[in-house]
């Protein structure tokens, strides 16, 4: 199997009477192979601009058709609408559900494991997998996490009598992960994050870094940096949503979380000071903070100042306590409608009839 590039250069150098020879030399390929390119471009009936204006897959796939992709009968899901579904902003559409969703219009349909495994590829052929590391900007020696090694090792302090102290051990790490970044002359250049893990092509002047994909057509463009920081050069588009809530959060500060808490009351800013002062550093409460101030933005300020002072009076300031009070308020001010006696009517018998 040939890749798009080879088969439309291929098929463009054919079209302007260069030689076999020539073009089997400047794509590595054998003459049969670009006779087969170019007797399926005949029987295709297509011009070479409308190819050019396919997908690169689709292109491979008409002149490479996968065997055995799928069963002839079943139709395959619809799988770019069951990943917009699932990645939409406050979705709660998991793969089970678009599973149970695709089974219920296609009864004959894929089983779950066959449906998760297509679904996996989709995912990985379009969005270049699923896990993706976010970068952060840090300055050297900034900010170190640190945390103990386990038990207490034993450390030979005389080897005369064999003393043996036990040591207190810590570790701490400063470094980046993997990343949708490219690196080139230092620097860190973003593209869009479902390109993560894809092949792609780097091109510097001395004033812009343009990087194309695999079939050299534009993905982005940067300012080139020559500054010691930062290093990672991040674009807010090019970032999934969970990384952008992650910027968001730990671009602000206590101060700001106690600011657009007095917003909705005074019960509401002590239960925000009283989260942020609980943990040992501020910042290992920003989740906290910033999950219950967007949780109360579309309720009225009175009642998320009332789930506050509860959880005050019950001392259990914490995310979770103030997501099941604002539940049960919920319940408590919309009870389920018991069921309602009948009326009395000369045509209603009652129990009592059948006796």
């Amino acid at each position: 199997m040939q890749d798009y590039n080879t088969i439309i250069g291929a098929i463009q150098m054919r079209l302007n009477k260069c030689p076999t020879r020539s073009v089997m030399d400047r794509f590595r390929i054998r003459s049969s192979t670009l006779n087969l390119i170019m007797s399926r471009y005949k029987a295709l009936e297509l011009t070479i601009d409308e190819l050019e204006a396919m997908s690169p897959k689709k292109v491979e796939n008409l002149f490479y058709p996968q065997k055995n992709l799928q069963r002839k009968e079943v139709p395959l899901p619809d799988f770019q609408y069951y990943y917009d579904r699932i990645h939409a902003p406050n979705s709660r559409v998991n793969i089970s559900f678009c599973w149970l969703d695709y089974k219920e219009k296609n009864p004959d349909g894929y089983e779950k494991s066959q449906f998760y495994e297509y679904y996996q590829r989709f995912v990985q052929e379009n969005y270049g997998g699923t896990k993706i590391s976010m970068a952060v900007n840090r300055k050297p020696g900034e900010k170190m996490y640190i945390d103990w090694v386990g038990d207490q090792p034993g450390l030979l302090t005389d080897v005369t009598t064999g003393e043996i102290m036990r040591v207190h051990i810590f570790a701490t790490t400063l470094g980046v992960p993997n990343n949708y970044h490219i690196d080139y002359d230092g620097h860190y250049y973003s593209v869009l994050y479902t390109y993560c893990g894809k092949p792609a092509i780097l091109k510097a002047t001395p004033s812009e870094i343009r990087i194309c994909d695999q079939y050299n057509r534009l993905i982005c463009t940067h300012r080139r940096s020559y500054k010691d920081f930062p290093l990672y050069i991040t674009t807010d588009e090019h970032m999934p949503p969970e990384h952008l809530y992650y910027q968001e959060i730990n671009s602000k500060d206590g101060n700001y979380y106690r600011r657009w808490a007095s917003v909705f009351g005074p019960s509401m800013s002590e239960l925000i000071d009283r989260i942020l002062k609980s943990s040992k550093h501020e910042e290992q409460a920003f989740n906290a903070c910033a999950g219950i101030l967007h949780r109360v933005k579309a309720i009225p300020k009175g009642i998320a100042e009332e789930a506050a002072r509860k959880c005050i009076e019950m001392n259990s300031c914490r995310y979770s306590t103030y997501r099941q009070v604002l539940k049960k308020m919920e319940c408590d001010e919309h009870p389920e409608s018991s069921p309602e006696s009948l009326p009395s009517h000369e045509n209603i018998r009652g129990k009592d009839y059948y006796k």
